[in-house]
């Protein structure tokens, strides 16, 4: 994901505070289907350092723990509070958000 330098969190605790403070994601996988997403908790353990673990719950019931895996690589994007400024020129989108690639 692109992320222009002004925007770029100041420090990785404040990317581990965003974490736990928004919890709920996506987790996006690629199956024999093709990209899945599925929205779930996410707990952020601090451990092992110095990245730490993303850890989520998927139900039994949810097929998309077996296509995993085969194929283990996934991405979670969590997103944070957004608001809409509209201007004379054109409408802006804020938003916060974190991708974490992983295994």
């Amino acid at each position: 994901m692109y992320v222009p330098k002004s925007f770029e969190p100041p420090d990785d605790q404040t990317l581990r505070q965003f974490m736990h403070a928004h919890s709920f994601g996506v987790l996006v996988t690629m199956t024999s289907q093709g990209l899945d997403g599925n929205h779930l908790p996410f707990v952020f353990d601090a451990e092992p350092s110095p990245y730490g673990t993303l850890r989520g719950h998927v139900a039994r019931a949810n097929p998309i723990w077996r296509e995993c895996q085969d194929r283990p690589e996934a991405l979670v994007i969590l997103q944070g509070p957004d608001s809409f400024i509209m201007s004379r020129r054109s409408p802006l989108v804020m938003k916060r958000a974190a991708k974490h690639p992983g295994r």
